[in-house]
């Protein structure tokens, strides 16, 4: 069972990343993946959707990890499926050279998956096709989240970064740090910083009652 720290920071990591999503929010055809630090876990959280349905036979297999390594013949990948359809694809990256993840040679690491299957898989290399793995019984424009724990894994050590792919078959994933807590906490502040002014010039605005 894991300890209440854990269980609220996960917690707290689920309401920032709808925060995030409330504040800047999807556009239709696009997959949204967040990630940070949870505890002694590095977690991934995707929602959206995308306006295409694979061109695979569904397929069976389990699979939740992360890879990357240094080999360019060797993709980097993510993995949240249990049954899934795939789409291979040409992908454009954006900005030009940067990948999902830093090339650190870590090799795979397995953890846990929620929700609805998501992967994706891309060379090192800037050419080369990229797959994108959706639940098997996938359809356009289905909205599909999930999220997959790497345990005693951390951002730093991944080498993640933000990175968007705009995807040969319509649509964009993008990978997104979620805000620090501070971060959070002081857009909070401010935005009941804001509502309060504007209610004080509100009231100070209105006519004195008789």
């Amino acid at each position: 069972m894991r300890s209440f720290p854990t269980r609220f920071a996960t917690a707290f990591f689920v309401a920032v990343a709808g925060f995030a999503g409330f504040v800047a929010p999807s556009a239709r055809g696009d997959i949204i993946v967040q990630y940070a630090d949870v505890g002694s876990d590095l977690q991934f959280s995707w929602s959206g959707s995308l306006p295409f349905t694979p061109s695979s036979s569904a397929t069976s297999g389990t699979l939740a990890s992360i890879t990357s390594n240094s080999s360019l013949s060797t993709p980097q990948s993510l993995y949240a499926f249990n049954g899934y359809k795939f789409q291979n694809m040409n992908s454009d990256r954006t900005p030009s050279g940067t990948g999902l993840f830093a090339i650190t040679n870590f090799g795979a690491k397995s953890g846990t998956r929620t929700g609805d299957t998501f992967g994706l898989s891309f060379p090192t290399s800037q050419a080369g096709d990229t797959s994108v793995f959706l639940p098997s019984d996938y359809t356009a424009n289905t909205p599909i989240s999930g999220t997959l724990t790497i345990p005693n894994f951390s951002v730093a050590a991944a080498g993640l970064s933000d990175v968007s792919f705009a995807l040969g078959a319509g649509g964009n994933v993008s990978f997104q740090a979620v805000p620090e807590p501070s971060s959070v906490m002081l857009a909070c502040g401010g935005l009941v910083g804001a509502a309060g002014m504007l209610l004080r010039r509100r009231r100070s605005a209105s006519p004195p009652k008789r």
